[in-house]
């Protein structure tokens, strides 16, 4: 992904250049605000022409 794409992916209805057809750009967006609502977190990398890991941390409640 662009460094803009990276800059932007998590805002409200931003599509990056590959968009699919149809899309509103409202996912990354949802994903990070249910993973701030669950104290979770969502760690990117990504290196243009290489691909994208998108990293997710829970935190597990121990008895």
């Amino acid at each position: 992904m662009t460094p803009t794409e990276y800059h932007n992916l998590f805002r409200m209805f931003y599509r990056g250049s590959n968009h699919a057809e149809g899309g509103h750009g409202i996912g990354m967006a949802l994903v990070q605000r249910i993973m701030i609502l669950h104290n979770a977190r969502i760690d990117v990398q990504s290196k243009e022409g290489h691909g994208t890991k998108f990293i997710i941390k829970l935190h597990m409640k121990q008895h």
